[in-house]
């Protein structure tokens, strides 16, 4: 006598080891694409190192960077399309988070606003108030006043 159970057991066992051997064809897939996207990050984290390293660069360019770095700037700029944004949008926003808090900070109390965006690589001082003012919603001399 064949017990009713087994078949549905069967028929549950069947569409498990489906699923396994889909999983197991994929993992065959993957390692690649894993170990492509792992090179992608250890990439992008050199370049965001060397980004931090020379922030106060005002001559630090995307070509400087792929020279520095290893891959062309092409490379690099696709690295940074995968975060939506661009290197160079990703080494202003360092720029300005770095005068932001040297604006902030007491200890630069006795510095200048200029000052502070010329130290942060900005040699423009009109465009450095407006992309500030657009990133955190206030003049760099207000928030001076504030702190």
């Amino acid at each position: 006598m064949v017990c009713p159970l087994a078949a549905t057991h069967q028929s549950a066992l069947d569409s498990l080891c489906e699923t396994l051997l889909d999983l197991l064809a994929l993992a065959e897939i993957r390692p690649n694409a894993i170990q492509s996207s792992r090179s992608q990050a250890v990439t992008l984290l050199e370049i965001k190192r060397h980004v931090e390293q020379r922030l106060a660069d005002p001559a630090l360019n995307a070509s400087g960077i792929a020279q520095a770095v290893g891959p062309s700037a092409h490379y690099i700029n696709a690295l940074f399309e995968q975060e939506r944004q661009s290197l160079m949008r990703y080494v202003l926003q360092r720029c300005l988070e770095r005068c932001h808090q040297a604006i902030a900070q007491r200890q630069t109390a006795g510095l200048t606003i200029s000052r502070i965006a010329f130290r942060g690589s900005f040699n423009d001082l009109a465009h450095f108030s407006r992309v500030f003012k657009k990133q955190y919603g206030v003049s760099p001399s207000a928030l001076k006043l504030a702190e």
